[in-house]
């Protein structure tokens, strides 16, 4: 048996400690598969926000990209999700999740401002003016 150098055991303990963050990060938060896809700012972002709320030191991008690029069946490519082809990876996803909501991409309009009733089922309080501007008018 053999003596580590003390600069290599805190190498070690980095790597290990680094890729613990990410291994958590994967388990709780992504899917491996070999039809998944993400693009990259949407899966550093998760990644970032896994760490702010777990109170852990997040990788450098640079840091992240290494790591992942070490998973089997995970590969950097240039992705088309809809209608948008940016920098992304291939045989990994977010994981849809109540606890921290969906991290895919969304529409980024909220619904009120696409006319679509509020959550309580009522009318939108745009077409509820339209209704009153309406009847105004005939009295």
């Amino acid at each position: 048996m053999f003596a580590l150098p003390e600069d290599s055991k805190a190498f070690l303990e980095s790597f290990v400690n680094r890729s613990n963050v990410l291994s958590g990060f994967i388990k709780e938060r992504c899917i491996l598969s070999p039809e998944a896809r993400v693009f990259n700012t949407d899966l550093f972002a998760a990644f970032v926000d896994y760490c702010a709320q777990n109170g852990l030191e997040a990788l450098s991008l640079s840091q992240f990209h290494d790591l992942l690029s070490g998973i089997p069946g995970v590969y950097a490519k240039r992705i088309r999700i809809g209608k948008e082809n940016r920098q992304g990876h291939v045989g990994i996803s977010l994981k849809k999740s109540e606890s921290h909501g969906t991290l895919e991409q969304q529409p980024r309009t909220p619904s009120w401002l696409r006319g679509e009733s509020s959550t309580e089922g009522g009318p939108h309080i745009i077409s509820k003016r339209e209704e009153d501007d309406v009847q105004q008018e005939k009295a």
